[in-house]
């Protein structure tokens, strides 16, 4: 099973430490979409110092009648940044 792609995106200005969730033992973050997009931590309780840089839904173009078009095939994950620690792949629920 091959694991699925980040968001690609330049590296931060700044000097931070990147993360990608997907090798980093599962960080316990998560981002809550509806009804306000929000960082939250494994209780489900919002984290304020975080801030949701990008968020990327895997998909692939389906041919129909009004021609090629985009459709979502996966879960989609973010890329937040939590203090100066910019993380990858977080799962969106």
């Amino acid at each position: 099973m091959s694991k699925p792609r980040g968001i690609s995106s330049p590296e931060p200005a700044f000097e931070g430490h990147c993360t990608d969730a997907l090798t980093a033992g599962n960080p316990p973050y998560r981002v809550q979409v509806a009804p306000v997009p929000t960082v939250i931590d494994e209780k489900g309780e919002p984290i304020l110092d975080a801030f949701i840089v990008a968020t990327h839904f895997p998909r692939r173009m389906t041919a129909t009648g009004f021609g090629q078009l985009p459709v979502v095939i996966g879960a989609g994950v973010a890329k937040i940044l939590v203090g100066d620690a910019v993380i990858r792949s977080v799962p969106l629920c």
